[in-house]
């Protein structure tokens, strides 16, 4: 009895859910096929997979990266060199390049032989752990999570729980050789702050000592002030001569006395200009020159022995830096194995395997059903004669029940 086909969907014509259902239940079995060799195939692949537990540990940055402490008080332009790791987030940047290094390597494989001494072979197996099991992921809130994937929960614990140890221990070597670059450097620049500090103290010491008074600063002040009242004096009497003049006469005897005290009081002002004052005051001419050297010498040694005291601070930091051992990780949450059973693990992968075979089985009716249309077709009799012949051609058993038949007809 010929098969009642579902016939072929015209261009334009929407395909209907029934006519799909009718292509999977009539290959059905093409289907069913398809899903249990994909279920088999699946479980196969899980089953020959070493069963592998996961164990996870999660750590947080204990300190920042700023200039803190007696580091602050250094000018910006005494910024000493450091590490190339530290940036706006030093830390971060430190611990990245930790964990992708060999030394982390190199200490954990220590660790665990440490904890192992029993097994030789486990070197190579960390190694493999770490290229392959291991991954690290930095979140935005600053937490690390450390995922260490293994047959052996018990290795997985002891690699995970080993991680915020090791990358402390190396944290602490490398502030630490940090530290001491920078100690170095700050005694190098601290010994000549101390020369030009000494210098500075000696070039105002002498100028101080050049036959003038301590307080030549304060006797520039007091000549300037002497200046002042002498040309206010002398703005006066020469109003007082000019009013004078316009009411008496030349040989006046008042006149002659007040233009008398103007020629005083002018003489004193030049007297006090060219230094001739009997040198208890500087003249006027010097006291600008002395201030300004008096202040440009005090001024350098201030310079010098704010840069002296301010390396001495960053000095004393350095000393105690290099030998803090500080944590720069915490552990947040202790490495636990994966509790999942390994039954879990096999019917995950069954469904999806069953899903995808479904999924190529369907698509395996449409085309198998396809090909019975087409070979219903009477013009495609010799295409599919041809392909017929072809595939006894290409199987020997067929060919030779080909010619058995051929030969009995």
């Amino acid at each position: 009895m010929m098969e009642e086909r579902t016939a072929p969907a015209q261009p334009g014509e929407e395909v209907r859910l029934l006519d799909i259902l009718a292509v999977v239940v009539r290959r059905r079995r093409l289907v069913l096929g398809i899903v249990a060799a994909a279920v088999l195939l699946g479980a196969g692949l899980t089953l020959a997979q070493p069963q592998s537990y996961t164990a996870r540990t999660m750590l947080v940055l204990l300190q920042g990266g700023r200039r803190t402490g007696l580091s602050a008080q250094l000018p910006a332009q005494l910024a000493m060199p450091t590490l190339g790791l530290f940036g706006s987030d030093p830390n971060q940047k430190l611990i990245d390049v930790i964990l992708g290094s060999v030394a982390l390597q190199d200490s954990m494989v220590s660790a665990v032989r440490r904890a192992r001494p029993d097994q030789p072979e486990i070197e190579a197996t960390v190694r493999e752990i770490l290229d392959d099991g291991t991954q690290t992921r930095s979140n935005s809130d600053g937490s690390i999570l450390i995922t260490v994937a293994h047959r052996d929960p018990e290795l997985a614990r002891l690699m995970a729980d080993k991680f915020p140890e090791l990358i402390n221990e190396l944290s602490a070597h490398v502030n630490a050789q940090s530290a001491r670059n920078r100690r170095d450097f700050v005694e190098s620049q601290l010994t000549g702050a101390r020369a030009n500090l000494e210098e500075a103290e000696e070039r105002l010491a002498a100028y101080q000592r050049q036959g003038r008074a301590p307080e030549v600063t304060e006797q520039a002040r007091q000549t300037m002030e002497v200046a002042g009242g002498l040309q206010a004096r002398i703005m006066e009497q020469e109003g007082k001569v000019a009013e004078l003049r316009r009411t008496r006469t030349e040989d006046h005897p008042e006149l002659r006395s007040a233009i008398a005290q103007l020629e005083g009081l002018r003489r004193q002002m030049r007297s006090l200009e060219s230094g001739a004052g009997g040198g208890f005051f500087p003249s006027l001419r010097e006291s600008p020159d002395l201030m300004l050297n008096s202040a440009r010498l005090l001024r350098e040694y201030k310079k010098a022995e704010q840069v002296y005291v301010s390396l001495t601070a960053a000095l004393a930091e350095a000393q105690i830096q290099a030998n803090e051992n500080l944590a720069a990780v915490g552990v947040l949450d202790r490495a636990q194995p994966s509790s999942n059973p390994r039954w879990v693990l096999i019917l995950r992968n069954l469904v999806v395997s069953a899903v995808l075979g479904l999924i190529a089985g369907v698509m395996a009716a449409f085309v198998a059903d396809y090909v019975a249309r087409a070979r219903m077709d009477p013009g495609n009799a010799r295409f599919f004669a041809a392909w017929d012949e072809l595939k006894d051609d290409l199987v020997p058993g067929r060919r030779r029940r080909r010619r058995v038949s051929g030969a009995g007809a």
